[in-house]
């Protein structure tokens, strides 16, 4: 991500698309080491159905959070 950031400024927007994939401690540290980077979101750095995960990560990290984007999950969407 530094060396995105470094390459397109910071009048370019970036995002971490995580698709899910970390813990949630994971997801807290990845977030952290964000921070610097003036990231614009991280998206689903953990299982976006899983409330009580995201609502942890949201609240550890700066930088907003994204998720429910797939729609063929089904379900509410919940803001964080």
């Amino acid at each position: 991500m530094k060396f995105i950031r470094d390459a397109v400024g910071t009048e370019v927007d970036v995002i971490l698309e995580v698709h899910s994939h970390l813990s949630t401690t994971t997801a807290i540290q990845v977030g952290r080491l964000l921070e610097d980077l003036n990231c614009y979101f991280y998206e689903e750095p953990v299982n976006n159905l899983d409330v009580e995960a995201m609502v942890k990560v949201a609240q550890n990290v700066k930088q907003p959070l994204a998720a429910a984007n797939d729609s063929t999950r089904g379900g509410d969407i919940e803001i964080f």
